[in-house]
């Protein structure tokens, strides 16, 4: 019966063999340590019960490790599966004098129950994979907690040690890997890689949720490889491959908080060191240019952080474990390995700002900036600011400088399908929101016009709905020209609700004209202009108040850098509608909208 864990078939090739020796080279991996509660007192006595057992199945093995420690009787020539007092005499005496080793290569010959893999055959089914170089050490708890400190004293670096997580049959509860882990990272050791090598993880999915329960606990990057990895070498190769990948990628990241840190420092003794002088220049210079006081100082503060943080990484650069690193990322981590949540959540914040953000720091109107479209039928889409950041400042006197009557949003559309040859006027976004899939294009050739006041309205409000009333917020986070909007929105929504009531008043009343409601509500869109007369976006006007809420709500903002690249495109396919997309995209084959990526804006 087989094992199930190394066929002849499934040996490890000599492209497996290189590709592990090539990833222990580049962390100097000398030793690889494995502790796994079935080598302890309780599981052992098991062993020796399954091996008695199986004896038939296991005499090879057992003969050859009698040979080696001097008993050569314990064979017997029967097949009788019976053993006698005697032999079952020399088994217990052999097994007192077998290493770990030894043991998991007589467990290993013992046909798995079910055709299941036992966990000990598992763990040995590493050892073939190892170049010679490296040294394999299983070892029980109870053992790893008498030698730890020799085996992890300063003359034995470059070990990589793998913990079993659940390790309740040596009373160490079902995370004792967990703990063991805990106590490692407590002491800094130079050349040591932990990590935990568990059945519990069964596929790529699993091994990111164990490895991400563990850095909550931990607050290390701590890799987990299932089990079941052993059994594939390809399998096997892929999971160390990551551990090493996050192992050194985790260290370079301290480092850079290091220096971080540092230079954070060093900026705020740069900024009590200003003198009066600088900090009313700063503030004299943001008035006039009509931005946010405290921006002046955020901008000497974040130059001065920006270039302290680069001479600290320069001077003291985590060298060996970039060095690691830019040889590791030469090969694919692997193309079936599933991002977390956390991964999808960090990729997406470095293309979009978040609403709660956008709303919390009261931030202008920007462009990148995404727009929810609700029209009248109460269907939704969904819109981008693209306008020229210095049409979108705000002066000190509360205007902007050439006082535009609209600006520019390209409609956004999901995964759209190209028939007909219409590609050249599409570019991908990304994902609104991390935890979808659907990726958004911007439509150029697709474009709204909405007044300034309407967008502006969104910073003001409390959810970031275009909303102007009497309660709009005073803007004292931003520039000293934004105190006097919220008073230019409400004149300017009043006058254009006058303009509409001027007619509204002339019709019959109610009573003699049903649809005098409807036809109040045409009347007031109209005061507006176009979107809120074909119903594209919806408007509400609280006719006893002068409130108006138009259905436009800011979601979210295309960071900076990646706004302006569409807006230059924006600016291309103006010039040039029908120039093709190969000669303004390289990356955009012909036809196909899907095929690209994220990463050209």
């Amino acid at each position: 019966m087989s094992t199930g864990v190394l066929s002849a078939d499934s040996a490890p090739s000599p492209e497996v063999r290189n590709a592990i020796s090539e990833l222990l080279q580049q962390l100097k991996i000398t030793r690889l340590l494995v502790i796994d509660d079935d080598l302890d007192a309780e599981a052992d006595q098991q062993n020796l019960i399954d091996v008695k057992v199986g004896y038939l199945d296991v005499r090879a093995e057992l003969s050859a490790a009698a040979a080696i420690h001097g008993i050569d009787e314990l064979v017997e020539d029967s097949r009788d599966s019976s053993l006698g007092d005697e032999i079952r005499d020399d088994i217990d005496s052999l097994w007192q004098d077998l290493d770990n080793t030894e043991k998991l290569s007589i467990i290993r010959a013992l046909p798995a129950p079910d055709d299941t893999p036992r966990n000990l055959a598992t763990l040995d089914a590493i050892k073939p994979y190892l170049p010679r170089r490296v040294e394999y050490i299983p070892l029980s708890v109870a053992e790893w907690r008498a030698q730890r400190d020799t085996l992890l004293s300063e003359g034995h670096p470059g070990t990589l040690i793998f913990f079993d997580r659940n390790l309740s049959r040596a009373n160490a509860g079902p995370t004792g890997g967990d703990d063991f882990i805990r106590e490692l990272h407590e002491t800094e050791r130079s050349g040591v890689y932990c990590g935990i090598l568990t059945q519990d993880a069964r596929g790529p999915e699993a091994e990111v949720k164990v490895s991400e329960e563990l850095r909550s606990k931990i607050k290390k990057a701590i890799p987990a490889i299932g089990k079941d990895r052993v059994r594939a070498p390809q399998d096997f190769v892929e999971g160390l491959r990551f551990f090493l990948h996050v192992t050194e990628l985790a260290r370079v990241k301290e480092h850079t908080n290091g220096a971080l840190a540092e230079a954070f420092r060093e900026t705020q003794d740069f900024l009590e060191g200003i003198g009066y002088y600088v900090i009313l220049a700063s503030a004299a210079s943001a008035y006039d240019e009509g931005v946010f006081e405290g921006d002046g100082l955020l901008r000497l503060a974040r130059s001065y952080f920006r270039r302290r943080t680069e001479k600290h990484l320069a001077h003291n650069p985590p060298t060996s474990e970039m060095e690691r690193l830019r040889r590791a990322a030469a090969r694919t981590i692997s193309d079936v390995l599933p991002r977390s949540s956390d991964t999808r959540a960090l990729e997406w914040g470095e293309r979009f700002d978040d609403t709660a953000d956008l709303i919390a720091a009261k931030s202008a109107t920007e462009v990148g900036d995404i727009y929810e479209l609700t029209g009248r039928d109460g269907r939704t889409g969904h819109a981008i600011l693209l306008a020229q950041s210095c049409d979108l400042m705000v002066r000190k006197n509360g205007e902007r400088a050439h006082a535009p009557t609209a600006f520019t949003l390209a409609m956004l559309e999901e995964e759209p399908r190209i028939t007909d040859g219409s590609a050249a006027r599409l570019f991908p976004v990304g994902t609104l929101r991390p935890e979808t899939k659907a990726r958004l294009f911007a439509n150029l050739a697709r474009r709204i016009y909405l007044p300034p006041q309407v967008l502006d309205a969104c910073v003001l409000s409390t959810d970031g709905s275009s909303k102007i009333n009497k309660s709009l917020a005073n803007p004292h986070a931003l520039s000293a020209g934004w105190a006097k909007i919220p008073k230019k929105l409400r004149d300017w929504t009043a006058s254009r609700v006058k303009t509409a009531e001027a007619s509204i008043v002339l019709l019959p009343a109610k009573d003699q004209f049903a649809e005098r409601a409807q036809v109040a509500e045409r009347l007031y869109e109209a005061a507006f202009g176009q979107l809120f007369v074909d119903g594209t976006i919806s408007l509400q006007v609280t006719a006893d108040t002068g409130a108006v809420t138009f259905g436009v709500r800011r979601v979210s903002r295309l960071v900076e850098a990646h706004a302006k690249a569409l807006l230059v495109q924006l600016s291309q396919y103006q010039s040039r509608p029908d120039t093709p997309a190969e000669i303004m995209r390289h990356t955009m084959p012909p036809g196909s909208v899907q095929a690209a990526p994220e990463y050209v804006i």
